[in-house]
Order: structure tokens, then sequence, then C-alpha cells
């Protein structure tokens, strides 16, 4: 089943290239077997063909979730001379009521304006109680009814007009008519160096593009080696057995974390031991951690939590005091600095993330890095299935295919070549939010200590605790508005593969941030009045939910 929130959700116009996923997503939304509400014409792939080529001038419009049509507004009656051209709407009925199409309509209204429309119309049918609702919530009048089908199987068909003038959407429409929460920017030379990729047919794990982009990676971190991997769960896992930890033994996790944390060490056969998190960094508490270790403790797994380092003296201190390990888990945090020095360079070892919303990204990808050398070439014997580096096909041990594609390092080579302009929008972006939300009583937005450059992956806010809606509500409504936020993540002490092993322990301050805290729209493509809108939206829903 499709799920809004497994990624963003994009809207464009849809063109030729995209007639036959149009076709079916018609074809499919028009099956009374299917379809929520009664539909007495179920269209045929014959006749939704007909209906799109014979009729040029129409405009389809969709949204687009994991490569798939999800809903489509469409702009038509061109075609057949009329007067007042009329609005469709069709959403998935997997996804219905996430505000996809709330914010397609708005979308496609908006496109109707630039042809200088005055007026539209549109057909509804009473008994789709949802669609009629979103329609009067946007101004659309009722122009006439008429009753459509016979006995059990009738229906009221429900004509409606519009002005575009007074559509105009609100005045804090969103101005693209939905701000996801994360895309990637694609602004640098991915294109030209993944065609020199296909052209060369070095696309595989092998090519020029993996040794750059792991030297430049390492030169950027400021460390001796890094290793290019297929994503940052496996980076933890590679890097977690390179130090030996095994069955029996226990590592240091913050509770408060992408469960990728915790899974890495569960791969290893190894205990998580979670602990809470430091109330103005949202990382890893270091006045918790010695009460946490235990006989079988070998490492301390530290996440830089949306882009904030976390306070590394001191728990390098205890790591020292107890001849422990220290894994930095740096998915969140390319570029982000402590004292200084860039996050990867230290602990003992470092992972990334570059996954298609982290700061920069290769789709699908990660990266060990550290400046110790045998460590580097156990890990690289450990990618790669476990052969000898010296002896082809001989494996002396059991090993991983952790490799990453040339295509991929390719892509990660260019956007790593543009990370200062990645990394400057993000601290612009974070400027902002503070300078609209800074001041807001009992509103706290993603920290900066004085010791930490943060490398804002994601702009946070935690709601005051003293509001008539929870979270949850809040984002809703922001959804209502066009606006993807996420929550903070589950603690892992609650979720079931892990709340067994916490042993009903106490971490008051994770939970408190996970249940109130969420993540804004943080993309480097943001402009400014796509981040006002947000803010606008925001505050708006916050005065109107004060006790």
């Amino acid at each position: 089943m499709l799920k809004a929130d497994d990624q963003s959700v994009t809207y464009r116009e849809l063109g030729p290239a995209d007639e036959s996923a149009l076709i079916e997503f018609l074809v499919r939304n028009n099956d009374p077997a299917t379809t929520r509400h009664f539909n007495p014409f179920p269209m045929t792939a014959k006749g939704a063909a007909a209906v799109i080529r014979t009729m040029p001038l129409d405009h389809y419009y969709g949204g687009i979730l994991a490569g798939q049509i999800v809903a489509i507004g469409m702009l038509r009656g061109w075609s057949e001379g009329y007067s007042i051209p009329s609005f469709g709407l069709i959403v998935d009925a997997r996804i219905r009521g996430r505000g996809i199409g709330r914010a397609l309509t708005r979308f496609t209204l908006d496109r109707a304006a630039d042809f200088g429309v005055d007026t539209i119309r549109l057909s509804v049918y009473a008994s789709n109680k949802q669609a009629l609702a979103l329609y009067r919530s946007l101004e659309f009048e009722e122009q006439s009814r008429a009753t459509i089908g016979e006995g059990a199987q009738s229906d009221e068909k429900i004509i409606m007009t519009k002005s575009i003038a007074a559509v105009n959407l609100p005045a804090n429409t969103p101005p693209r008519g939905f701000i996801p929460v994360a895309t990637p920017a694609l602004v640098g030379k991915e294109r030209e160096y993944v065609l020199d990729c296909l052209d060369s047919n070095w696309i595989s794990s092998n090519g020029k593009y993996i040794g750059r982009f792991e030297t430049s990676f390492a030169e950027f971190c400021g460390v001796q080696h890094s290793l290019a991997c297929c994503n940052g769960t496996v980076a933890l896992h590679l890097a977690l057995l390179g130090l030996g930890i095994g069955p029996g033994d226990e590592v240091l996790v913050p509770t408060l974390t992408y469960i990728a944390s915790a899974n890495a060490v569960t791969y290893c056969g190894a205990k998580p031991v979670f602990v809470d998190s430091e109330p103005d960094t949202w990382n890893i508490e270091p006045a918790a951690l010695e009460a946490a270790i235990g006989p079988r403790t070998k490492a301390i797994l530290v996440v830089h939590l949306y882009g904030h380092p976390a306070n590394m003296d001191p728990i390098l201190a205890v790591a020292r005091n107890h001849g422990l390990a220290v894994v930095e888990d740096a998915a969140e945090a390319h570029g982000a600095e402590y004292k200084g020095k860039r996050v990867g360079s230290l602990g003992d070892v470092a992972t990334f993330s570059f996954y298609g919303n982290k700061v920069i990204t290769t789709g699908e990808g990660g990266m060990v890095a550290t400046n110790d050398p045998a460590l580097a070439e156990r890990m690289l014997v450990l990618r790669g299935q476990g052969q000898d580096l010296k002896r082809r096909y001989w494996f002396p041990i059991v090993g991983y295919n952790y490799r990453m594609t040339n295509i991929e390092a390719a892509i990660g080579l260019a956007q790593l070549e543009k990370i200062d302009w990645h990394l400057s929008r993000r601290r612009q972006h974070a400027k902002q939010y503070q300078a609209r939300l800074g001041n807001q009583p009992g509103l706290v937005l993603s920290p900066e200590r004085p010791w930490a450059r943060n490398a804002y992956w994601m702009n946070c806010a935690v709601l005051p605790t003293d509001l008539t809606v929870t979270r949850d509500e809040v984002m809703q409504q922001l959804q209502l508005r066009g606006v993807e936020t996420r929550p903070f993540f589950y603690p892992m002490h609650v979720l079931p593969p892990y709340k067994p092993a916490a042993q009903n322990g106490k971490f008051p301050v994770a939970d408190r941030l996970a249940a109130w805290g969420l993540n804004l729209p943080s993309s480097a493509l943001l402009t400014e009045n796509e981040i006002d809108y947000v803010c606008d939206s925001l505050l708006e829903i916050l005065n109107g939910s004060r006790t």
C-alpha cells in the first residue's frame, strides 16, 4: 500500500511521456470495485486513451509519489469549445485523506489562472462527501443538481463553479502548491558525471568516481581514510564489525535516533543499551553514560541528531576511562563542526548516509571514515565479500556486498563539490526560521551551542506543551495548508524490537522531544517566500491553539 509519508509528493504537469501511467491511473480509479464512492461510468483503457488523445487542449497535472501518479487534477473544456473550462480531481483511494487532493487542487487552479480563466466549473457526486467538503472549503458554489442512475445505484451529480479571482488562493497559499519537507538539490555536475559513467560503461562498483569521491570526502572530513558503501545503515554495520563488536557485547546508543543506529548493533549480535538525550543538543546525554556502562560494554555510538554535533569532549573522556571505542553516526550531519573540527574526525570511526533527503546525496549510499589504517583495511575486506585484497577470489572470511556503484559515486562527487553551497543555504534557512519563529513562547527551534556549527539537515521545532492540540494535529493542519512536515523519530525504547531490552528505563527528555518535535521543510532549494509561508501557517495554527 502506498503511504504519502514514504517520501515527498511532487506536483507537475503531465506530458506525452506520462500517457501510459495516466491511462492506467484513470482506469484503476474509475472502477466501482476499487473506488470508495459510486461512479456509474467506469472507464476502460481504450476510453481513457481516446479522451486524452482527442482533446489536445486539455491539461493534466499529477501528484507524484515514489515515481507513481497518485492524484491528477484536470483542466478540460477548451477542446470542446466550452466557455467555462472544467476542473476534475482524482486521488488514489489508497492515500486519500492526507491533504494531497487539496494541494493538487490549489496547484491546478493556479495553472488555470495562468491561462486567463475567470471561472472554473466542476461536477461532484453527492455521495463523495470528502470531495464535496473540500470544494466547499475552497468556496466553490453549487449551481445545480441532477439525479444520475436508478434505484439503489442512483446518486446526485452536483455542478459547482468558482471564480478564479476569488480562489487566488488565500494570501498565504504555498508558492509551489505544496512544500515538501525535503528534496534533493542537484545543482552541480551530476548529469555530466553520470553521463560520463554511461558513455564509458563504468556503471558498477568499479570506476574512477568511487576513488575520487572517497578521497575527496576524506579530505572534507579531515581524516586519512574513507570507504564508500551502498547506504548509511551498512556503513554503521561495517564500522561496528571492523571494531570487533559481536555477540554478547553491548553498545551505548541514544534512544532518540533513527532505528538504523540500533539495528546495526543488533546485526552484529550485540545489544544496544539506550541512553537519554541532552536537553540542549537533543543528542546522547554525556552525564548518563557512566550509569549505562557494564562489564560487556565495548563502544559508544554517538548520533549527531538532525545535524547538531554531540558534546564530544565528555563523551570521549568517558570512553578513554573505560577503554571504549567511539562510533560517530553522522548520517545527518555532513559538514557539522565540534569546536572547529568536522564531525567524522572526532571518534574512532564515523559513518555517513547519502540518502535522497540528506545534506548531500547519491540517491542511496553511505561512507565510513577513519584515521585508523588497520581498521580501514578490515572494513575494506568486509565490504567486498571478505575477499583477500592481494588474492582475487580468495575469501579468508565471510564478508558482505556493501559496495557503492560508480554512478552513485559520480553523483556524490558532484554534490560534494558544491557542499559549501548546500551548507550555506541551510544556514540561511535556519536564520530565517529563527527570525520568524524564535520569539514564540514555548517554541524551541534547532539548537546551535556556542561550541557547535549545526549542519541543519532538518530545521526542527519542538512545540509548546500548553497547546489545545497535539503535535500530530498541528502536522495535519499544516498538511492541509500544503506544508509537509515529519515527526521526530520514535525513541528506540518504545519500539517493539527494543522495548523489552529497555527494561522500563526512564528517558524523560527523549520522550518529551519525540512527543512534541517536528521537522519543518528543509531543502536547500526552499525560497524565502516558501519559508515565510511555512512560518505564517505554523504561527496561525499555534495562535489559534493556545490554552
